[in-house]
């Protein structure tokens, strides 16, 4: 038999407390860094199982846990080269929203982070 928490705030003994409704519908769900001119071992990540490099300027990243529709992820990126920041787009979704390719095509950056959001499955 499952067992079942409810809980509208969860406190810690010194860090504070925390509404779970933040938790629930407000936390980052993945996020990653990556230097694509180094190499695709992230810098930092969460909820992202692997990195490939799939060309120039193009890194497709795989979710631990799965967005629940691909119509429900939203993601916000950057890049840097240097001092010069770099607009993103993101592409090739699947149905399950498990793997997800960004890049800007043009060339890598020093720099590349995604912050996704949505729903997960």
């Amino acid at each position: 038999m499952a067992g079942k928490l409810i809980a509208d705030i969860l406190e810690h003994s010194t860090a504070g407390s925390l509404d779970t409704s933040y938790v629930v519908n407000g936390s980052l769900k993945a996020s990653f860094s990556v230097n694509q001119t180094a190499n695709t071992t992230p810098l930092s990540s969460h909820n992202i199982a692997s990195l490939v490099d799939t060309g120039t300027g193009q890194t497709t990243y795989n979710l631990t846990n799965a967005f629940s529709s691909a119509n429900e992820h939203s993601a916000v990126l950057s890049g840097n080269d240097a001092s010069t920041w770099y607009y993103y787009t993101l592409y090739n979704f699947t149905s399950s929203a498990a793997t997800t390719a960004v890049g800007t095509g043009a060339h890598d950056v020093d720099r590349l982070s995604i912050l996704a959001n949505g729903d997960l499955a």
